[in-house]
């Protein structure tokens, strides 16, 4: 996968070409994404404290909206991660809520240490194997690395996304190097020999 930045006049102006940013193949459609990212730094003032840590985010936070180009098997591509997060972090959550339930219920029983060490062991076993997912859909996510006023650089791009924006960017430039065309004078004598 390939690292590509982009122009926010680019983007404005929706000049991405119809190449899939995933695959590389022919784009079907355009999907809106509006993107967000803060300098990684912030997340060391975790340290001084959470609240420190979250105002700074969003006071440093710099948004840019893409009409991302993808092909209709990739067209979800953001959509589906987002869903599949939360869905997982729901049945995490109702499993749980249940254990909980169940350790209420079972609370002077002759089982109860082994129910509490089973829940508390799996909680911390599913919420292990949900991080690792979400890590995983990150990683294999196009997301951006920067984003200032005027650019946004995105990873996990397909190299054909980027070589055909490459291509465009050249026959644009090669355009406004050529001399705009010069309109044909007014010569009289031509019109004098059709009369």
């Amino acid at each position: 996968m390939a690292k590509v930045t982009l122009t926010e006049y680019e983007c404005r102006k929706n000049l991405l070409p119809d190449v899939c940013m995933k695959c590389g193949e022919p784009a079907d459609t355009r999907v809106k994404r509006n993107f967000s990212w803060y300098p990684p730094w912030v997340m060391v003032l975790v340290l001084a404290g959470v609240l420190v840590a979250a105002i700074v985010a969003l006071i440093l936070t710099k948004k840019m909206s893409v009409r991302a180009p993808m092909c209709d098997l990739h067209k979800d591509h953001w959509s589906k991660r987002t869903m599949w997060t939360l869905i997982t972090f729901g049945i995490l959550a109702v499993l749980g809520i249940g254990g909980i339930v169940i350790l209420g219920a079972v609370e002077n029983g002759p089982n109860k240490d082994s129910f509490t060490g089973l829940i508390c062991g799996g909680g911390v076993f599913g919420l292990l194997a949900w991080l690792i997912l979400v890590v995983i859909f990150q990683s294999t996510m196009i997301k951006p690395t920067l984003i200032t006023d005027k650019k946004i650089t995105l990873v996990k791009v397909h190299p054909e996304f980027v070589r055909a924006l490459e291509d465009d960017r050249a026959a644009d430039e090669d355009d406004d190097d050529q001399p705009p065309p010069r309109k044909k004078k007014f010569d009289r004598r031509d019109d004098d020999d059709d009369e």
